[in-house]
């Protein structure tokens, strides 16, 4: 069986021009009826009415001025119809859009509009790498703690200053750090990493995309700088350099 198509609704497949004229045309066809009574009015008067007067002076009539004004009554009436007319025709075609927009947003939205499974699973996916980072980092600062503490427990006394002992390993005492022939194992700040990181890649988005808290906002206080250039530095030649 073959549907039948519903046909298009005339007052949303109008342009805008011509609803501007159902207004427009009214007030046209009012403007003319009410210059053919000023017309007729001063030709029974005696004057000599404006050009474009289709009537003769014997033709203005008690009846006929009657019937000019009663045309006049009837294109007021008929501006009216107009404007309520157009405003219907209006009130129709902004709901249609309204009906168009919200078809659109359910089609690009996720089904229920209540959650988006792609955003759930990227927020797991960076929870989830974010805890390996962390874990990772911290797993590096264990061992690098162990290896200080075995130094320490051997009778080599802590150094100002990363710099290798005469036993060729040492461990300094303010951050941590352990020189094994002169290769220098340091704890890492996860905390940096990941401030520098997370800014690094939200800083190309609109600024309020970086809003994490009221007026607060993600910044690069998380990021490191080396010297007076303040050149970022290179996380991943950091990484490898302490680790």
């Amino acid at each position: 069986m073959t549907k039948t198509k519903t046909p298009a609704d005339p007052d949303l497949t109008m342009t805008e021009a011509e609803v501007d004229a159902i207004v427009g045309d009214a007030l046209a066809d009012a403007e003319r009826a009410a210059r053919a009574v000023e017309q007729a009015e001063a030709m029974a008067r005696g004057e000599a009415p404006s050009a474009g007067l289709a009537m003769k002076a014997a033709d203005v009539t008690p009846a006929r001025l009657v019937e000019l004004r009663a045309a006049v009554d009837l294109a007021q009436m008929r501006v009216s119809a107009a404007e309520r007319r157009t405003e219907e025709v209006r009130e129709k075609r902004k709901h249609a859009e309204w009906e168009t927009i919200r078809a659109r947003i359910r089609e690009e939205a996720a089904g229920d509009l209540d959650g988006s499974a792609d955003i759930v699973a990227a927020l797991d996916t960076f929870e989830a790498a974010l805890r390996g980072l962390c874990e990772t980092l911290q797993e590096h600062n264990d061992r690098v703690t162990r290896w200080s503490r075995m130094i320490g427990s051997a009778g080599i006394a802590p150094t100002h200053g990363e710099q290798a002992g005469p036993e060729g390993f040492s461990r300094e005492i303010s951050n941590g750090s352990v020189t094994i022939d002169r290769k220098v194992y340091r704890p890492l700040v996860a905390g940096k990493f990941v401030g520098a990181t997370i800014f690094r890649v939200m800083s190309p988005y609109p600024r309020p995309f970086l809003k994490c808290y009221i007026d607060q906002e993600v910044t690069d206080k998380g990021d490191w700088y080396e010297g007076t250039a303040s050149r970022p530095v290179d996380l991943r030649a950091t990484i490898r350099r302490d680790a």
